[in-house]
């Protein structure tokens, strides 16, 4: 088992797609939080920079998160998908005497990568808006920032959607399709099924509910939005329905 799952992690730190996502990650992070939201904000003023909770809103915000996140869960999604596209599953599948320890070995390795994204992210980003603004020579009020349940939200869904693209992978075994399925699920798919839902409902569909644990509750609470928590255990049954189906595929398909 120990064997699967530093053959999973050697894959992840041996691949160029993983640096090269990385970097497009940090470059993001550099531009969003240093220049947009730490050097612009003295000449395009959205939050007051005399707002103690200004870098806690700006940071927190899903421009500023998603996208690095994103990249990560596509990392995720290479890890597994060049395996069925020059088809070197099989290589994975013999080196171990069980599925369940070849499967089990890469959700370790995705967890390991969106932990260590998230973190890099929510290091990083105040301290790049903080710079940006000293840049600028713009003098922040005194920031209270909520570190615990910042750290907690960003933790749980950069883990979510590194399991979500983990496990489009194992259902659809195509580079292409599970990548787009990642894209066009929460821009396109939601959306229209949300036209058909109440407001109230459409909090329960899954990257409705992933984004509300980044956002709701924060700093004010939302009459009528479903917590965090319960965003949270919304999108664990998702993922625990996802990955039965997924679990069961996996055991019983072939894997060419």
């Amino acid at each position: 088992m120990l064997a699967s799952i530093k053959s999973e992690f050697r894959k992840l730190i041996t691949v160029r797609s993983t640096y090269i996502l990385s970097g497009i990650a940090l470059a993001y992070m550099i531009f969003y939080n240093f220049y947009i939201v730490g050097f612009r904000v003295g000449h395009h003023l959205i939050y007051s920079p005399s707002n103690p909770h200004y870098l806690m809103v700006e940071v927190s915000r899903a421009g500023s998160i998603a996208a690095p996140i994103l990249l990560s869960s596509i990392i995720a999604v290479l890890l597994m998908a060049h395996e069925y596209r020059y088809n070197t599953i099989m290589y994975t599948l013999t080196n171990s005497n069980s599925r369940n320890k070849s499967l089990f070995a890469k959700v370790v390795a995705v967890t390991g990568l969106t932990i260590v994204f998230a973190l890099i992210v929510e290091i990083l980003s105040p301290l790049l808006a903080l710079f940006g603004a000293h840049v600028d020579h713009l003098h922040l009020a005194h920031q209270i920032f909520y570190y615990r349940n910042f750290f907690g939200r960003v933790m749980f869904y950069s883990w979510a959607y590194g399991m979500i693209g983990l496990l489009l992978v194992v259902l659809f075994r195509n580079i292409v399709a599970s990548i787009v399925a990642l894209f066009f699920i929460p821009v396109t798919i939601e959306p229209l099924i949300g036209l058909l839902l109440s407001d109230h409902m459409k909090q329960y569909l899954p990257f409705t509910a992933l984004t509300n644990v980044l956002n709701n509750g924060l700093l004010v609470n939302v009459p009528g939005q479903l917590s965090a928590v319960r965003s949270a255990i919304t999108v664990v049954v998702y993922l625990v329905i996802g990955w039965v189906i997924a679990w069961i595929l996996f055991l019983r398909r072939d894997a060419s």
